[in-house]
Order: structure tokens, then C-alpha cells, then sequence
């Protein structure tokens, strides 16, 4: 399955590196995914962390405060054909594995939260 990883970020220069941080282990046994920031407006260095830790993920700069809804909309819009969208909040971090017994459960389901 293929998964679509989107962070919504607002001023999160402070919690985002460790979020980007958990990203590999988390997404262990995952072959095909893509990371997409959609940032809602930072007035911090968010978007420069992003841009240098996460080179090869795709950002999304919203110009201003748009609303949750409007940033997850972003990031789904980038890949429309993925299997499944995991949105996080840059506070989250992914434990081993997490992602690959998500998109298992859902496989096996065909439910979503």
C-alpha cells in the first residue's frame, strides 16, 4: 500500500525535528510512502527545519492560517492516488514499526480513524 505521510505544522520549529526524527523507524517495513508538509503560515523557522531536514518531502505553504481541515485537504491533494493518508501533528512521534501495523489493520479492515 502506498501511504501518504502528512504533517500539518504552525510554528513548530521546536517539535517538528524530533517528529522528523521518529519517521524512519516508524515507517520500517513501509516501502512506498511520500512525507508532505503543509505548513498553515509559521512565523518561525518551520518551514527553513523542514526544508533541511526533509529535503525530498514535498511542502506546502499555505500563506496564512487556514485551519486544520484546510492543511489535511493540502496534503491529500498532493498524491490523490495513495492507499492511505496518516496526518500527525508535529508533536507526535512514531514508535518501530507503527505505520506498517496501521496500514496492515487497514488492509485487513478497510477502516480508518
Amino acid at each position: 500500500m502506498s501511504v501518504t505521510i502528512g504533517v500539518i505544522t504552525y510554528n513548530s520549529e521546536h517539535t517538528l525535528p524530533d517528529l522528523l526524527d521518529s519517521l524512519p523507524a516508524g515507517l520500517t517495513g513501509v516501502d512506498d510512502w511520500r512525507l508532505v508538509i503543509a505548513d498553515s503560515g509559521s512565523a518561525d523557522r518551520t518551514t527553513e527545519i523542514a526544508e533541511r531536514l526533509t529535503p525530498d518531502a514535498t511542502l506546502v505553504e499555505l500563506g496564512g492560517n487556514r485551519g486544520f481541515a484546510a492543511g489535511v485537504n493540502a496534503v491529500a491533494a498532493v498524491d490523490p492516488l495513495a492507499d492511505a493518508v496518516l496526518i500527525l501533528s508535529p508533536n507526535a512521534r512514531l514508535r518501530p514499526g507503527s505505520v506498517k501495523c496501521m496500514l496492515e489493520s487497514l488492509r485487513e479492515t478497510n477502516a480508518g480513524i
